[in-house]
């Protein structure tokens, strides 16, 4: 079985996940790019095969994957957590304490 997931937030933080996955986690497909920065949607959809969104609220609509990695400022984690999982999406967040 494979895991769809999908890239919440296309920054940094974001490609050293992508370069994890390649490395590592042979089952998981990044199928969707999330980034309010349309250039960092479409670059890291490139890099992955996935397809850029510019807002959470449409990729939860219209994407196609079963979670989320969530990689966002601090102070937005809540929302988007929640909203993930109002879509019923399993979710992936890291805090740096």
């Amino acid at each position: 079985m494979r895991l769809k997931l999908a890239f919440v937030g296309c920054g940094i933080i974001a490609q050293a996940h992508w370069r994890g996955i390649q490395n590592i986690a042979d089952r998981i497909d990044v199928t969707a790019a999330v980034d309010t920065n349309a250039d960092a949607a479409a670059a890291m959809a490139t890099a992955t095969g996935a397809v850029a969104f510019t807002d959470l609220d449409t990729a939860l609509a219209e994407g196609d994957f079963d979670a989320v990695d969530l990689m966002l400022p601090h102070d937005i984690h809540e929302s988007a957590t929640l909203a993930c999982f109002s879509a019923g999406k399993h979710v992936l967040l890291e805090r740096r304490c």
